[in-house]
């Protein structure tokens, strides 16, 4: 690619240029880059297993890290939407229509790639560098540090 053209990072090249943070090591170089945006929790089966954790079980405290690691959502809204859901259900909500009702939320996705890939000034997107990402992958048994 010349100086002139462009990069286009789209749905069929996202994966070469941005690696999610729970599945990938940052390399040289790299950055760590969050995409935040507005969701909205609605009707489907990830609804209808939290629902049923709320009603029959004892486990409600998972559900936090099933919101987090399933939906992304921020860590905040991991706790507020299930709230939300169980006072909705104790105020005689059936199950139903909470599975129904949508219930808005943060989503935060974190990746590591390069700081020029990141879309200038798009508000979705921030960015965390790290300070000494070469140490950490020179030997993987560095700690590394973070500049937010």
């Amino acid at each position: 690619m010349s100086d002139t053209e462009e990069l286009v990072i789209d749905e069929s090249n996202f994966a070469k240029y941005f690696f999610d943070v729970r599945t990938h090591q940052p390399q040289a170089g790299q950055i760590v880059a969050c995409y935040t945006a507005t969701a909205e929790f609605g009707p489907g089966p990830d609804k209808k297993n939290i629902v049923h954790i709320l009603q029959k079980t004892d486990k409600a405290t998972v559900i936090p890290s099933i919101m987090r690691k399933v939906l992304n959502t921020s860590q905040r809204d991991a706790v507020r939407v299930p709230l939300e859901m169980a006072k909705d259900l104790s105020e005689g909500l059936s199950a139903e229509l909470v599975e129904d009702k949508p219930y808005k939320y943060t989503f935060e996705m974190y990746f590591y790639t390069k700081p020029e890939y990141i879309p200038k000034g798009d508000p979705h997107w921030t960015t965390i560098s790290l300070l000494n990402v070469d140490k950490f992958t020179e030997n993987s048994k560095s700690e590394w540090k973070t500049n937010v």
